[in-house]
């Protein structure tokens, strides 16, 4: 499930089956599901996963917190984007039982019959409104297409008036009202977030606003030439920095590359929400990061062009933030 803006609905894409349908019979994943570019290749590191930044929001955020604590946590926060590009929330408000009604939601979703989810189905005989949203999986458009060995639930959040509610599904019967409460919640998390990034950054704390699992091990960050397990911390959230922090922090942020490793002993659930600028914004390195000794790493761009590249880039197995590099 995510929260985004518009692409282009009109892409064409070739019809593949969905992974529920290829793991029933408990067969491999087909060869077109198997990534094989030179990072995915790199060694896993396990040695690191208890070094993947935890970051307690709260401590930033609480009226009793000294201002040396929060100053330290914010500092922590900083030191995690700088260096890993990601960290796991605690701490940041969404209660534990959401979280689980979410999960639980979400899993008695993908549960239901092929037949009953494809109800909600993407650019089913063309009548959806955007092209990724609703029930389905990664978008075909060539044959030598390597595909993400997973089925999805795409639904556009924000702005409300956009939602494509004939994608919301009616089974179960709770989906919609754990949603929006979990969408208001999303909301509260990522505004205090970019605030707290860009304040570390020494800008105002509006700055980036203006231009903006059951839990089964399998999330990886590359790192240093290594790919280190994301340990699971019940109840946290991760925060991943997107390439649109990085371009707006001259590379003082880091996009990670991560991925998930399939796991051929039980399911495993994604709760993924996507915060992006409206596709009219544009968007550049912030002057405070252009110096001398830091020369500019990334040009002006439009967000709609930068969609666009990205889902190009990423059917041919490069990074989207590569198209906007100077």
């Amino acid at each position: 499930m995510a929260e985004t803006s518009n692409t282009d609905k009109n892409r064409p894409s070739l019809l593949v089956k969905h992974v529920q349908e290829l793991a029933i019979n408990g067969d491999e994943p087909p060869q077109r599901y198997v990534h094989k570019d030179r990072d995915n290749e790199a060694p896993v590191d396990t040695s690191l996963s208890s070094s993947v930044p935890i970051i307690d929001l709260h401590l930033i955020s609480s009226p009793t917190s000294s201002t040396q604590q929060k100053q330290d946590e914010i500092e922590k926060l900083k030191s995690a984007l700088t260096s890993w590009g990601l960290f796991q929330a605690i701490g940041h408000g969404i209660s534990s039982s959401l979280l689980d009604d979410l999960r639980k939601m979400a899993r008695e979703f993908f549960d239901l019959p092929i037949n009953e989810k494809r109800r909600y189905a993407t650019n089913k005989d063309g009548a959806n409104d955007n092209y990724f949203q609703g029930y389905g999986n990664d978008p075909v458009v060539s044959e030598e297409q390597t595909i993400d060995w997973n089925d999805r639930l795409y639904l556009l959040l924000k702005p409300e008036d956009e939602r494509n509610l004939k994608l919301w599904p009616e089974n179960p019967s709770h989906f919609r009202e754990v949603l929006k409460e979990f969408s208001s919640r999303s909301d509260m998390l990522i505004e205090f977030v970019l605030k707290v990034m860009a304040v570390s950054l020494g800008l105002e704390d509006d700055y980036f606003l203006n231009h903006a699992n059951e839990e089964v091990e399998g999330l990886q960050v590359f790192k240093d030439g290594k790919w280190i397990k994301v340990p699971v911390v019940p109840n946290a959230i991760i925060i991943n920095v997107a390439d649109q922090i990085e371009i707006i922090s001259n590379g003082v942020y880091k996009s990670p590359v991560h991925r998930v490793i399939t796991n051929s002993e039980k399911e495993r659930l994604s709760l993924a929400v996507f915060y992006s600028p409206e596709m009219d914004k544009e968007i550049e390195p912030a002057t405070k990061f252009i110096t001398e000794s830091m020369p500019r790493m990334f040009r002006k761009i439009k967000m709609k062009d930068y969609y666009e590249a990205f889902v190009l880039n990423t059917f041919r197995g490069a990074r989207g933030i590569d198209w906007a590099r100077v």
